[in-house]
């Protein structure tokens, strides 16, 4: 995939007239999705060496497979798609499809006609260049590309579906939803992308999709660049397209492109959208607009959603204002506007209490004064080597089990139960399973409910219980339990409990309920913690919390050295 640029820099060498009918007599491709099969070797990698004017757009994509692309289309089932087009644009239309294994997913299918005019040819290299730059984003808060296939004589490009659709659409629903969270991962998917060299071009609520569990995700990359190779696109001129109400006046005045200090202006508007769930500068028309921006008039303070003196709603603001900078050079990175959000605006939510069923997941005095929170769960990493790497199983993530074995067990148990912040500090272990690594899931899901059993059962022996589960974490990394059905899993979850604990009780914990999908006993308690952790913007583990606020220098490597600097600084003995 490195060399992607210097092929679509070949697609000028497309020459000859090519309905779109005749361009996909070939097999269409994907690129890499990670959890999907290869290409099979055959007729694909037979390609020519190079691209030629006198090829098809099969051909072409082809060609592209040899350089490690697969094909999803047979993974398509023909009959689980929608008759007629969900949402229609520009661009062109939006599908609603389906695997063969009952999974959802979106068909974004672009217009495509392609010729020997420069029109033609954008309008090629933009679809593949839109994919590049997708196949290169994979975190939580951007939508995952699945991969290209041939659908209905057309190009589709595939994602996961999302219910919820677009973030307008959804708050227009008036959902019961912490906004302030929102911002927060949102910010987190733009400065991910900002790390990978790619500025968006074009954020706005439309362009963010909202998951099952209420996860944002960006989407639509038509008008995102690479910093190392930059490419703007639309199907009638070389200007990219702009959304006028979230453009920063300096691209609006044509004396820069799309930059990221151009993505955090539109930020600072999305942001607003979210709190007034309307367009910024509403009911106001687009010539007034124009001027407006041009001239440094931004959208007033929405009192009734973000009052004075509000503890959250007045940094905000000030975040906001400072997006909105005339001069992009006096406004703030993506990574400053994530971590304003998480804890100038203090997106994590002070959540100190326990519900009683989770009352064991406390260590210390319930009534101290201070309370660090530890979620402990996956490791996240968008690193295509860890992507089948056993790290990303719940208990067995090697840098919760670090921060366990290296500071929990030996210092902050010690020092919050008999040492000098004994009644000052109580210490909260949130089990917190991450989403969106769905191949795993299957295990993750039965590690916590076998931990959350035990603890319901007995919870003096729950912290023993958690210190096995770390201890033997090899034994359910993805490949020893990889022909184990669910049951032998559990079965051998079980057997870990410590002497004194009723295992029969904790067995039948775990059998399944006798309603559809509902669950064991102890489910419940897991979706309180994922949830909570969802509330709180959590999207890394370990993380910790302290009083509420997320603490990003907190680093799962620390000694006695850094922990008792914290809690000097933190806390008055």
């Amino acid at each position: 995939m490195d060399d992607f640029p210097r092929l679509l820099e070949q697609i000028d060498d497309v020459g000859e007239k090519i309905t779109y009918r005749d361009a996909l007599v070939m097999p269409t491709v994907v690129f890499p999705a990670g959890a999907l099969p290869t290409l099979a070797s055959g007729r694909l990698t037979d390609s020519p060496p190079q691209i030629t004017r006198r090829m098809s757009i099969g051909e072409i994509l082809a060609h592209l497979s040899s350089h490690g692309c697969n094909n999803v289309t047979e993974h398509l089932d023909p009959l689980g798609s929608t008759d007629y087009p969900v949402f229609n644009g520009g661009f062109g239309d939006i599908y609603r499809g389906s695997f063969r294994d009952g999974r959802s997913v979106g068909l974004k299918c672009p217009r495509l006609y392609i010729d020997s005019t420069d029109d033609g040819r954008r309008q090629l290299k933009s679809a593949a260049h839109e994919l590049y730059v997708w196949s290169k984003c994979n975190h939580p808060n951007i939508l995952g590309l699945i991969g290209v296939a041939r659908y209905r004589n057309q190009l589709a490009m595939v994602s996961p579906w999302m219910e919820n659709g677009t973030l307008r659409h959804f708050l227009s629903g008036q959902p019961p939803v912490d906004r302030y969270s929102l911002c927060a991962q949102i910010a987190n998917g733009v400065a991910h992308m900002h790390s990978q060299g790619i500025v968006h071009g074009d954020i706005k609520s439309e362009n963010v999709l909202i998951s099952d569990d209420y996860t944002p995700k960006l989407t639509d990359f038509g008008n995102a660049a690479l910093r190392e190779y930059t490419l703007q696109f639309t199907a009638t001129t070389s200007r990219p397209g702009m959304s006028l109400r979230w453009v920063a006046p300096e691209i609006l005045e044509g004396s820069t492109g799309f930059t990221t200090e151009g993505d955090v202006y539109a930020l600072g508007m999305t942001f607003l959208e979210v709190f007034t769930g309307s367009v910024p500068y509403a009911g106001i028309n687009d010539f007034a607009i124009y001027s407006k921006i041009i001239c440094g008039v931004y959208p007033g303070r929405p009192k009734q959603h973000m009052p004075f003196r509000h503890k959250q709603a007045d940094p905000l603001w000030s975040l906001l204002l400072s997006c909105w900078a005339y001069n992009p050079q006096n406004r703030p990175t993506a990574n400053q506007v994530r971590d304003k959000s998480h804890n100038s605006i203090s997106t994590i939510i002070i959540s100190m209490s326990l519900q009683p069923s989770l009352s064991f997941l406390r260590i210390g005095d319930p009534t101290a004064p201070h309370a660090l929170e530890l979620y402990l769960g996956q490791l996240y990493t968008s690193s295509p080597s860890f992507r089948h790497s056993p790290n990303r199983v719940d208990f067995t993530c090697p840098f919760s089990a670090k921060i366990f074995f290296k500071a929990i067990d030996p210092i902050l148990k010690p020092a919050f139960t008999i040492g000098n912040y004994k009644g000052k500090v109580k210490l909260i272990l949130r089990l917190q399973p991450q989403p969106w690594q769905v191949q795993v899931q299957v295990q993750v899901i039965l590690v916590i409910e076998a931990a959350l059993a035990v603890g319901r059962v007995a919870p003096e022996h729950f912290y023993t219980y958690v210190t096995r589960l770390f201890e033997n974490q090899e034994q359910f990394f993805d490949i020893p339990v990889s022909n184990l059905t669910p049951i032998q899993i559990r079965e051998k979850l079980v057997s870990l409990a410590p002497e004194g604990v009723d295992k029969a009780a904790v067995s039948e914990l775990l059998k399944h309920k006798t309603t559809p999908n509902g669950g064991v006993a102890v489910t419940d308690d897991l979706k309180y913690n994922v949830k909570l952790g969802r509330q709180n913007g959590i999207h890394v583990t370990p993380s910790a919390v302290w009083d509420g606020l997320f603490m990003s220098d907190v680093s799962s490597s620390w000694a006695q050295e850094e922990w008792s600097k914290f809690l000097q600084a933190k806390v008055t003995v």
